[in-house]
């Protein structure tokens, strides 16, 4: 997996281009996307993102691992939503995603996959943050 920014709009505003490996028999995926940054008054970070229509970040595809093989992902929507809870001792983490992989993915056998990427695709995400936050404390 790889990631870029492309570009700051303003100061809580960037674009960025990422991609992600191939798994098992469908190409490895790339994207580009818009993610905005806020604090909200109870001091949560609100973190939003979308994807950047009519941006082909070429230069980055380019210089990717697989240049010839990346299928554009759309990222639909992302929200994701930081709480400092128990006086600042832990975080209240909260997830949205929805997004449409494209390529060979837009099938019966795609959605299935999907489906099941659902599923775990969370429980690992939430997992790497326990994991970058216990070697963080140390």
């Amino acid at each position: 997996s790889e990631i870029q920014d492309v570009g700051w709009l303003d100061k809580s505003t960037k674009i960025s281009w990422a991609s992600s490996k191939s798994m098992g028999p469908f190409a490895p995926r790339d994207f580009v996307t818009r993610s905005h940054y806020r604090i909200l008054r109870d001091g949560s970070l609100l973190l939003s993102t979308m994807s950047e229509a009519g941006l082909p970040c070429t230069e980055f595809r380019e210089q990717g691992s697989n240049p010839e093989e990346y299928v554009r992902m759309d990222v639909v929507l992302g929200g994701y939503l930081f709480q400092s809870t128990d006086d600042g001792s832990k975080t209240r983490f909260q997830m949205v995603s929805l997004c449409n992989p494209g390529g060979a993915l837009d099938s019966t056998v795609g959605a299935m996959i999907s489906s099941m990427l659902c599923a775990t695709g969370p429980v690992k995400f939430i997992s790497a943050l326990r994991r970058l936050s216990v070697g963080a404390e140390s």
